[in-house]
Formats: C-alpha cells, structure tokens, sequence
C-alpha cells in the first residue's frame, strides 16, 4: 500500500500532472496548429493517467479528483475538435480534383457544415476555444466556397438543359424548313444553341 504514488508526503505525481496540464494548454494558446492539438491531447491524457493512480487512502485523493474531472472534461473537448478536423480534413480532401457535380458539392457542404457544428459546441471555458474559433472561421471560409462552386454547377446545368431544349427545337424546325424564312428560323435556334 505504501508504495502506491501519494501515500506519504508530498505528492509529486499531481505537480507532474498540473506541469503537463498547464503546458499543454499554454502551447495550444501559442500556437493554434492541428500538430499542437494533438500533442496537447496527449498531454492531458498524460496528466490525466497520472492522476488517476493516486488511491483512495491518500491525503491527496480529492485533488486528485478535481483535477481528474478537469482533465476529462478537456479530453472531450480535444476530441471534438479532432474529430471536426478529421471531417475537415475529409472535405478537403474530397473537393480536390473538380469539377463535381452539384451532388458532390452539397455532400462536401454537409462535411464542412457538420465540423464548423462541432467547433461550435466548444465552450468558451474550454482551453481549446481559441482553436476552434481559429478553425470556424478557416471552415467557414470553404463552406462559402462550396457554395459559389454549387450555385455555379447549378447556372451551369441550367444553362446546358435550356441548350439541349434550344437543339431539340433546331432540330424541329429543320425537318420542317421549306422556304427561306424557315431555314433563317432554323439558323437562328442552331446559333442559340
């Protein structure tokens, strides 16, 4: 029992932890790359494992808990904003290469959409809220890119239908063209084509 961490004395593994805890977070504050995330995450799960070693019989067990809780509540956090950014991610990765149709577009809407949702469901109180605000605003800024791709693929399939109907009625009046003002008609639907 007495060689368990915290038993007797000071208790080096909560100073560990809140070191790694306070460290992550000052980085994520410095630095807003996807790269720091991820090592901060890690950081706080870090000091989170070292906390939870600490036994019940311990004098420092109810600090222990706090910060437990703290850092549970900031690993749901760093995990909303992973996962945003893996959607991100997906949507960029999916809009290389176009033209798509309009389908393809809305679908990769949905994701930019979905993970600007998720940022925003990040408290303000949550260590990771500079970050995610940082990544809303660049997600945003896809989002509205997309949607001029969509209107663009979509004045362009109206444009190609009002062709094709504008061909069908070339055509008829092609078959039926018997005089000079008929084949003028005709010239005409063919250069609106």
């Amino acid at each position: 029992m007495l060689s368990r961490p915290c038993v007797i004395g000071k208790c080096l593994e909560i100073d560990r932890s809140r070191h790694l805890g306070k460290t992550a977070i000052q980085a994520l504050d410095s630095q807003r790359s996807t790269p720091v995330l991820m090592t901060a995450r890690q950081q706080i799960q870090q000091a989170q494992s070292l906390v939870q070693e600490i036994p019940r019989w311990s004098l420092h067990y109810q600090t222990a808990q706090d910060l437990l809780k703290t850092y549970q509540t900031q690993t749901q956090m760093f995990d909303r904003a992973t996962a945003a950014i893996a959607q991100g991610a997906t949507a960029a990765q999916q809009s290389q290469n176009p033209p798509h149709t309009s389908e393809q577009w809305k679908a990769i809407q949905n994701l930019w959409q979905g993970a600007i949702d998720d940022l925003e469901k990040i408290p303000s109180s949550s260590p990771v809220f500079g970050f995610a605000q940082q990544k809303i605003s660049e997600y945003q800024a896809n989002l509205d890119a997309v949607a001029q791709r969509i209107a663009l693929e979509q004045k362009a399939a109206k444009q190609l239908n009002l062709a094709k109907s504008t061909v069908e009625i070339a055509q008829a009046r092609q078959e039926t063209a018997q005089d000079l003002t008929g084949w003028q008609q005709t010239y005409a639907a063919w250069q609106t084509a």
